[in-house]
């Protein structure tokens, strides 16, 4: 998270909000076996984009409120289950993080609501892909809800929305589960992501081994001539010599295969490791960024070759991305789009080559693991994190490739107090004056980020599938934290690093995870790892812990009870956006560019509340495109696909919502909204076009017949 928001947070919101409830004992299903060589597999997705007007989450302050969406936030589901019944559930959403009490609320939902029983919280692995165009105000915990977003406080029916959708997406996967085969094709990308943290990198010993990997062919080392794009030819557009930093990530996208007994593919699992945003941390949408991207684009491919199949489910598991970003220069729509078909092209390709079949029992390990204070044995030395969470100077300078005004005001890498602290080192507090001479008496820090408002309870898990693992990872984790937990995995299984995936923020966020060196540094990383030099080994150790125990029956016999304290309680929603802007398209020219037409469409709508979707309906109206076929119109697709707002070219925004409607009194009413819809297709075409939009209210809607490039009357 680029958060450098900390010190502007002075105030401390009254009254508290709680989650609780209670996750019944998990209960073992007889299994129906598929055969040795064969799963169970389901797959499938819900839509979890909340109405306009929370605040993006992950920017905190530099972010925006959220005026409309372009690529839908998703929940995606992938179920697999063994002979014996045994099975594990992949639920993965477009959101910033993860907290440990949605895992919670969502294994609850699945046993009361839904019958899934047997899964357990134990089998579900949570993971959010990291977007920062998703919203913010759904923590459970009080010092994210003040902090990962522009407007403090928690939003309960949002945190509700958001269990109850991710747990329908979890219920249908398992409905729909049928016996499937599994592979596992790896690549390796081209000049898509850089190390933006390339000095506390190369303060690792074994950083040189793990470049001398990646380095896999001469070809690959001479990144400049790997793109055509003199755009992205540089990893850092500050330091254009720095082309190790090409080297400095796992470039691999790992892609696990799901195939009915018909050989059309159901699921694509992808674990790659990027911080997947792109877009500028001004871009006042919704946005799953180049995650969602690269999923529309890669599902649109596979529907092309297999028009009869059925549309796949694509997942993006980001892995140990603490360091690593996408090698963006202009952050608009048009260079995620870039992307997003540069990486979907290296995963395509290797679907067609070599593959490793996956093989074997579903064994799984799980516990609640709390990092403060966590002792354990590292060789001959004795080691533990900190009971008292601590974010560093440097913390509040944000990242080398997205730097807050507050680094050129001192608040910089390399900062250390006068005094160590335990288990910190010389670490020096993130809201220490730093111009001062002298330490600063009164702990501002401890006093506005309190140790009570700070997650340190991760629930990890070590997963046996067959002939790969899987492990979670609680937070943010650098390239090379990431691969020796890995390859220390790998060893203890039995099995190579290459076939032991991470998966980042997954089951609770925990901010960032570092080896020690790169603590020793206190570059931005290092200064948001808040339990000391030891958080990364205390991870480590404990996933090893957990490694050793897999396969043993860990169900728990009794039901769980949590609670979380979220911290001061409101709502956010349409009427937070105020009043209607002058232009329809305003702070938006990073979507279009430079066109000077985009065909767009107007209208007015009903009022709908977050409350009100909770369970059901829509948050946003649906848009799609119709072309005119003689004196009928009909759907319009592009290579067997839908045009319509789940795909790329389609932006949709609230423009005014209630009273804020006021300004003409035509459209007031306390219970209506209005709406401005653009499309910015691919390409000009020459046929006649309509837009149809399905309204909150129920109405179907069309617009004035246009040609594309051209504005609708």
């Amino acid at each position: 998270m680029k958060s450098w928001i900390w010190i502007l947070v002075l105030t401390v919101l009254s009254g508290c909000a709680t989650v609780s409830g209670t996750i019944p004992p998990t209960r073992n299903l007889a299994g129906s076996s598929p055969g040795p060589e064969a799963y169970w597999v389901g797959a499938a997705e819900t839509d979890i984009t909340p109405t306009p007007g929370f605040a993006n989450g992950g920017h905190s302050i530099a972010g925006q409120a959220a005026r409309g969406v372009w690529t839908r936030l998703m929940a995606k589901a992938f179920y697999v289950e063994d002979a014996t019944g045994t099975g594990i559930l992949i639920l993965t959403g477009d959101l910033w993080s993860v907290p440990a009490g949605l895992g919670d609320r969502v294994a609850e939902i699945l046993a009361e609501d839904h019958g899934v029983s047997h899964i357990g919280r134990e089998g579900i692995l949570l993971h959010g892909t990291h977007t920062h165009h998703g919203p913010g105000n759904f923590a459970s915990n009080a010092f994210y809800n003040r902090t990962a977003q522009r407007w403090q406080g928690f939003d309960p029916h949002l945190f509700e929305f958001l269990a109850q959708r991710m747990a329908r997406a979890g219920a249908e996967a398992v409905r729909q589960k049928s016996r499937a085969n599994l592979t596992l094709h790896t690549s390796v990308t081209k000049n898509l992501f850089r190390n933006r943290s390339l000095a506390p990198f190369m303060q690792n010993p074994d950083h040189r081994e793990f470049v001398a990997r990646e380095m896999l062919s001469r070809e690959v080392a001479q990144s400049k001539s790997q793109t055509s794009d003199p755009n992205h030819s540089h990893p850092n557009p500050n330091h254009p010599n720095d082309r190790l930093a090409f080297e400095a990530v796992d470039k691999r996208v790992r892609t696990l295969v799901a195939t009915d007994r018909h050989e059309n593919i159901v699921a694509v699992v992808n674990f790659l490791a990027v911080h997947p945003t792109v877009l500028h941390p001004q871009t006042p949408i919704y946005s799953g960024d180049l995650f969602s991207a690269t999923s529309a684009v890669l599902a649109h491919r596979l529907v092309s070759e297999s028009p009869s199949a059925k549309k796949p489910i694509v997942l993006m598991i980001n892995g140990a991305e603490g360091d690593v970003s996408p090698n963006w220069v202009r952050r608009d729509r048009k260079e995620v789009v870039e992307l997003a078909h540069r990486l979907a092209t290296h995963i395509g390709t290797s679907m067609l080559g070599n593959s490793l079949v996956i093989q074997g029992p579903i064994r799984k390990s799980f516990e609640r693991v709390d990092l403060k204070g966590y002792e354990f044995r590292e060789g001959n030395r004795r080691r533990k994190t900190s009971h008292q969470p601590l974010f560093g100077s440097a913390a509040m300078g944000g990242a080398e490739d997205g730097r807050s005004v507050l680094h050129e005001l001192g608040w910089q890498e390399g900062r250390v107090g006068k005094r160590k602290r335990k288990a910190h080192g010389p670490k020096q507090a993130a809201l220490d004056p730093v111009f001062l001479p002298f330490e600063f008496p009164v702990d501002l820090t401890g006093m506005l980020m309190p140790a009570h408002e700070i997650p340190s309870k991760a629930p990890l898990g070590v997963y046996r599938l067959g002939t790969i693992a899987l492990a979670t990872l609680p937070g943010e984790f650098t390239t090379m934290m990431g691969h020796r937990i890995a390859k220390n995995l790998g060893t203890r299984l039995g099995i190579s690093e290459s076939q032991v995936m991470l998966l980042g923020l997954t089951n609770e966020y925990i901010s960032y995870f570092v080896t020690p060196e790169e603590y020793a540094l206190q570059h931005y990383e290092g200064a948001s790892t808040i339990y000391g030099q030891a958080s990364g080994p205390a991870v480590n150790h404990a996933l090893e812990k957990l490694s050793m125990r897999t396969g043993h029956d860990t169900h728990p016999r009794k039901p769980h009870r949590y609670s979380f304290q979220t911290g001061g309680r409101d709502s956010f929603g349409l009427e937070s956006l105020g009043y209607e802007p002058y232009f329809a398209e305003e702070g938006l020219s990073m979507f279009f560019g430079d066109r000077k037409e985009i065909p767009r469409f107007e209208w007015n709508d009903r009022l709908v509340a977050m409350e009100d979707v909770v369970h059901r309906g829509e948050t946003t109206p649906r848009v799609s495109i119709e072309v005119r076929e003689g004196n009928q119109w009909i759907p319009y697709r592009i290579d067997n696909s839908l045009e319509d707002d789940r795909g790329l070219s389609i932006l949709t925004v609230a423009l005014c919502a209630g009273k804020f409607c006021d300004g003409d009194t035509k459209r007031s009413s306390p219970t209506q909204s209005r709406w401005a819809t653009f499309w910015i297709p691919p390409g000009t075409f020459p046929e006649t076009y309509r837009f149809r939009v399905r309204t909150l209210s129920g109405r179907t809607l069309h617009s004035p017949p246009f040609v594309s490039g051209a504005v609708p009357n």
